[in-house]
Parts: structure tokens; C-alpha cells; sequence
């Protein structure tokens, strides 16, 4: 038995030991970066980047958590991984860069630039991005979750797979984009341009649509349980499928 006890000492000392050897390393911050020249994985929260011209930079994994980058230009840059939750970067061109699974929770993205850029798997989360532009980008699975994007431009946009639900998009234009697979749970679409808009296999479960434009947008096999669609604009909108449809459509599917 005292052996027992001692073999058991010995494997719990040991891994306590690589434990706390782990974390100093594990939970130590990213070295503190060289304002001047930016480099990936570091600490730039310090950086006075508002209003700069920094091109395509690559600061994959930096931490720049609150940090000032309002009217900075960073065109084609690299911020996959990056630590951007409550960053400042209203008017922020990001013309074509590679966010993905960069955290933008809570940031500030006021009228931002952000065409072609690639969001895959990036979190916006509360993120403000009214007025911002997001033409042609890519935010497969991205999670917009409660953000702010009134006026947004998100034409051509790939948001399929993208968690939107408590999302703010009232007088957004989709025209064209893919919300394939998307959850929309109650988030606002009222006076909306989803022209052409794929909702195929989306959840809209109390999606206000109301006064929005869906001409030719496609639901098939989509969840519009207790969706608000008055006074939307139907014409040529395909339903293949879809499930729980609204009163509002009753007319539309009496005539076809």
C-alpha cells in the first residue's frame, strides 16, 4: 500500500511540475513590438497608427487589442489571428487584406473599407460596422453576432455559414451575396437590398424583413418561422422547400 501511495505521489508531483513549467510560456504575453517596424505576433497596442499609410503589412497574430487605427491604410495587409477586439478603426481602408480568425469583437469599423477582404472565421461580435463597405469579401462562418451593420455594402459578399443572429442590418445591400446556411435569428433586416441574395438552408427564425427588397433571392429549404416580411418585395423569390413560411406569403404562393 505504501508503495502504492508513493507511485501515486510521484506521477501527481510530476505533473504539476510540467504544468507550471507550461504556464509562464503558455500565458506570457506576445513581446512588446517596434512601432516603426511592425512585426507579426507582437504587442503593438502602444502604436500611434491613426492616419497612417502602412500597406501591406503582415502582422498576422499581433496584439492590437484597443488599439488606434482610425483612417490608417493597410491595403492588402495580413491580420490572420490578430487580437483586435475594441480596435479603432473607423475609416480604416483593409482594401483585400486576410483577417481570418482574427478577433474584432466589439471594434470600432465606422464606414471601414473592407472590400475583398477575407473574414473567414473571424469574430465580429458587437462590432460596429455602419456604413462600412464589404464588397466581394469573404466571412464564411464568420460570427457577426449583435453587430452594427446599418448601411453596410456587402454586395457579392460570401457570409454562408455566418452567425448573424441579433444583427443590425437595417438598409444594408446584399445584393448578390451568399447567406447560405447563415442564422439570421432575429436579426434586422428592414429596408434591406437582398436582390438576388442566396438564403438557401438559412435560419430566419424572427428575421425582420420587413420593407426589404428579395426580389429573386433564393430560400430554399430555409427556416422562416415567425420571420416579419411585410411590405418585402417577392418578386421572382424561390421557396424551394423552405419551412414555416408567414402569412405575408400567402398571396405570393397563391399565385405561382
Amino acid at each position: 500500500m505504501r508503495g502504492l501511495l508513493l507511485a501515486i505521489t510521484i506521477v501527481v508531483a510530476t505533473l504539476l511540475a510540467v504544468l507550471l513549467v507550461g504556464t509562464p510560456a503558455q500565458a506570457a504575453d506576445v513581446p512588446r513590438g517596434n512601432c516603426a517596424a511592425p512585426l507579426p505576433h507582437t504587442r503593438l497596442v502602444h502604436c500611434a497608427f491613426a492616419g497612417q499609410a502602412l500597406g501591406a503589412l503582415d502582422l498576422s497574430g499581433a496584439d492590437l487589442s484597443k488599439a488606434g487605427l482610425a483612417r490608417a491604410e493597410l491595403r492588402g495587409c495580413r491580420l490572420d489571428g490578430a487580437d483586435l477586439r475594441g480596435a479603432d478603426l473607423r475609416w480604416a481602408d483593409l482594401t483585400g487584406c486576410s483577417l481570418t480568425g482574427a478577433d474584432l469583437s466589439d471594434a470600432d469599423l465606422f464606414n471601414a473599407v473592407l472590400d475583398g477582404a477575407d473574414l473567414s472565421g473571424a469574430s465580429l461580435a458587437g462590432a460596429n460596422l455602419t456604413g462600412a463597405r464589404l464588397l466581394g469579401s469573404r466571412a464564411a462562418s464568420a460570427a457577426f453576432t449583435g453587430a452594427y451593420l446599418r448601411d453596410a455594402r456587402l454586395d457579392g459578399a460570401d457570409l454562408s455559414g455566418a452567425r448573424l443572429a441579433q444583427a443590425l442590418l437595417a438598409r444594408a445591400t446584399l445584393a448578390g451575396a451568399s447567406l447560405a446556411g447563415a442564422d439570421l435569428s432575429g436579426a434586422v433586416l428592414s429596408g434591406a437590398n437582398a436582390w438576388g441574395t442566396d438564403f438557401t438552408r438559412a435560419t430566419l427564425t424572427g428575421t425582420v424583413l420587413v420593407g426589404a427588397t428579395l426580389t429573386a433571392a433564393v430560400f430554399d429549404d430555409a427556416d422562416l418561422l415567425d420571420a416579419a416580411l411585410d411590405g418585402a418585395r417577392l418578386t421572382g423569390a424561390r421557396l424551394l422547400a423552405a419551412r414555416n413560411l408567414p402569412r405575408a406569403l400567402a398571396p405570393l404562393l397563391a399565385e405561382r
